[in-house]
């Protein structure tokens, strides 16, 4: 990905997280995700958004959730990209 979608995701996924709609929000990417009528490429970009997102969530309780539902999303990408995609626990793991 270009390194100013990465830089502007960030900002973004910070301003979800930090926002009175985040469940809101969370909902809807999950849902943009798991859209089968959306087109790969932006289901994709909606997936590292959330990627990005989860880091920026301060509650490690409602973390571990969000990853249950992104590993969930992820799964009803096309086979060719959800056979590559990995989401491992410690990898949105404070340190």
């Amino acid at each position: 990905m270009p390194f100013c979608f990465i830089i502007n995701a960030a900002f973004l996924a910070a301003a979800i997280a930090e926002s009175k709609y985040a469940a809101q929000m969370e909902d809807k990417m999950i849902s943009a995700i798991s859209c089968n009528s959306l087109d790969t490429y932006n289901r994709y970009i909606v997936y590292s958004l959330y990627r990005i997102y989860l880091h920026k969530l301060p509650d490690d309780d409602k973390k571990a959730e969000a990853v249950t539902r992104l590993r969930a999303a992820a799964k009803t990408l096309p086979q060719n990209l959800a056979d590559k995609i990995i989401i491992r626990d410690i990898d949105f793991v404070r340190r």
